[in-house]
């Protein structure tokens, strides 16, 4: 076994292509949170005869002056399912060198028997997404839709509505504000910005493994809906979306769905994650993304590893915090 702290990039993503790990662990995430979030970040590989094994990226969390989190959003990879929800022997040390106390993991991993509760999740429910199969092929794909997916992409067709990808800095603009106002509706801040999307877009640029697209899709060129989706090896993501309730008529949210699935197919993808379903606060997306197919997927959520005594303080703290709050 041998350990590497901050490989290089192109090294670091090649690995979690391998593993199928989640683009929040990519180098190209991690980058373009310390480029325009300040964001400090931290990332090991652990490899057994050359072939990586287990890996995460941590960005740090400070409780004050008292205590520093590693937090790793959708991680860490590694090549088996019970790995990924652990930690090798001797990682918790190298951990404590940085000066950590605790370690929050939030594997991209499913539950295998249904969506029972963690004593680790601290938002008391564990996520829940939407896992479509692409390697069915395009016309399995189609055809796996409902009715309504299905007509509204042809009815889209039909109606002069236009998807393409975009790095156009005004239609990027137009996207996020979108976003934004969604969120505003909702009582949500989406963490979306112009200068995210676009660091995400020229930093995968130069990435064989990981690549981000920027999706938009219009009539009588304004916008109607958006999508900015990312690709790991052969799975690929919905990070952010957006739709206007103007233009619901003309479908053009059926349509991006169906240039994105095109896109996946052309690059090779075999699954595509929707990324984020809630039946019960966000009725009308979950509807949404039902119209797909695919499989309902839940997550295991947030796990613990206090680190030091401060450690298991701040752990017992964060739980009760996310207690009161539900």
């Amino acid at each position: 076994m041998v350990w590497s702290k901050d490989p290089p990039a192109a090294e670091w993503d090649y690995a979690l292509a391998a593993l199928r790990g989640h683009p929040l662990q990519s180098s190209v995430w991690g980058r373009a949170r310390t480029m325009v979030h300040g964001v400090a970040e931290h990332r090991w590989l652990l490899r057994r005869g050359g072939e990586p094994v287990w890996m995460i990226r941590v960005e740090e969390r400070k409780i004050g002056p008292i205590a520093k989190i590693a937090w790793a959003p959708r991680g860490p990879a590694s090549e088996t399912a019970e790995l990924s929800l652990s930690t090798p022997p001797g990682f918790p040390e190298r951990l404590r060198a940085e000066g950590f106390s605790l370690l929050i993991t939030d594997p991209w991993i499913k539950v295998n028997g249904g969506a029972a509760r963690s004593p680790d999740d601290i938002g008391g429910t564990r996520p829940r997404t939407i896992w479509l199969d692409l390697s069915l092929g395009a016309n399995a794909i189609f055809q796996g839709f409902h009715k309504l997916m299905r007509w509204g992409v042809r009815r889209a067709a039909r109606g002069g509505v236009v998807v393409k990808a975009t790095s156009d800095a005004a239609r990027i603009r137009d996207f996020v504000d979108l976003c934004v106002s969604i969120g505003d509706r909702k009582g949500f801040q989406p963490r979306v910005t112009p200068a995210m999307i676009h660091a995400l877009l020229s930093l995968s640029s130069c990435s064989e493994n990981v690549k981000a697209a920027q999706f938009v899709s219009c009539k009588d060129r304004k916008l109607g809906s958006g999508l900015f989706v990312m690709r790991v090896g052969r799975s690929l993501h919905q990070i952010w979306g957006g739709l206007d309730r103007d233009f619901r008529q003309d479908h053009v949210g059926e349509a991006c769905q169906w240039a994105v699935i095109e896109w996946a197919l052309a690059q090779g993808c075999t699954r595509y994650d929707l990324e984020g379903i809630d039946p019960i606060n966000n009725p009308s997306v979950y509807q949404f993304k039902r119209r797909l197919g695919g499989e309902e997927v839940t997550l295991h959520g947030h796990k613990h590893f206090p680190i030091s005594c401060i450690g298991q303080l701040a752990s017992i703290g964060r739980k009760a915090v996310a207690w009161r709050r539900r």
